[in-house]
């Protein structure tokens, strides 16, 4: 029978219309149940559309799982304020105070103004040496050594002795008095009378000493940023003032480390 070309397109967009309703409905329409209790029961209805809803969604189902676990991380990560710290081992503590390192020190941080001598502010510990400055330097060159127990000491890079006082317990630096010593072991020598003799009595120390410091220096990378001035009569760029940091309180720690309850020794 001839069609119309127009009859026999409405024809085709029908039987695709229909063919579409067909596909979308749940499959126990599309079997022929009447309703009546004998075509497929609800059951197999209610499970077929739920497959259906997980095939066509299954992407967005997946990524919005992948979203959520990201975020936990994430969340978890910045409550234990884990990151590229660090070596430092920083746990957050109660009131500010911050345990940091094998020996869990409790550090709390400070508003410090630096003196440095550039506007004429000096410290007792600058200078040549004399009474006022060896007794500052003297001040802060007294931390030596302290006791950590077993688990502690497993946890540092290389191994280390035990106390000769108490022989369960074992025996470490804390770093910045390592340091301190190094730099006051230079300073010794540089305001020495004869620097030479002052460095024969132990030779090496000074040079372990500078590398020591360089390689500290070199590994905190300190980032802060110091102003700087023009001086016209040098016609040259200098520091220009001293600057105010937010630091760990040196005291605090010293305290610590003084405490006979874990303090060993002076000696280094």
């Amino acid at each position: 029978m001839f069609t119309l070309p127009g009859k026999k397109l409405e024809q085709d967009r029908a039987r695709r219309w229909g063919d579409y309703h067909r596909i979308s409905e749940p499959r126990s329409k599309r079997e022929g149940d009447t309703g009546d209790g004998h075509g497929p029961d609800s059951s197999d209805e209610t499970s077929y559309g739920l497959r259906y809803w997980l095939r066509i969604h299954a992407v967005g189902v997946l990524v919005a799982i992948n979203i959520l676990l990201s975020a936990t991380l994430l969340l978890v990560c910045i409550t234990r304020g884990t990151g590229a710290i660090s070596s430092c081992q920083e746990q957050d503590s109660d009131g500010g105070v911050h345990l940091i390192g094998q020996a869990q020190i409790p550090v709390t941080m400070e508003s410090f103004r630096f003196q440095t001598g550039v506007r004429k502010q000096y410290t007792a510990f600058f200078g040549p040496r004399n009474a006022t400055t060896d007794a500052a330097w003297d001040s802060i060159l007294n931390a030596g050594l302290i006791r950590i127990t077993k688990a502690q000491a497993d946890s540092l890079s290389a191994p280390t002795t035990w106390s000769r006082h108490d022989p369960s317990m074992y025996v470490g630096i804390v770093e910045v008095f390592h340091q301190l010593h190094c730099l006051g072991h230079l300073r010794t020598l540089i305001y020495a009378a004869d620097p030479t003799a002052e460095r024969m009595k132990n030779p090496g120390h000074a040079d372990h000493c500078i590398e020591y410091l360089r390689q500290t220096l070199t590994c905190l990378a300190d980032v802060e940023i110091a102003p700087i001035g023009w001086d016209s009569r040098l016609q040259a760029y200098g520091i220009r003032d001293d600057t105010v940091r937010q630091c760990r309180s040196f005291g605090k720690i010293h305290e610590w480390v003084l405490d006979p309850v874990r303090h060993e020794s002076e000696d280094i």
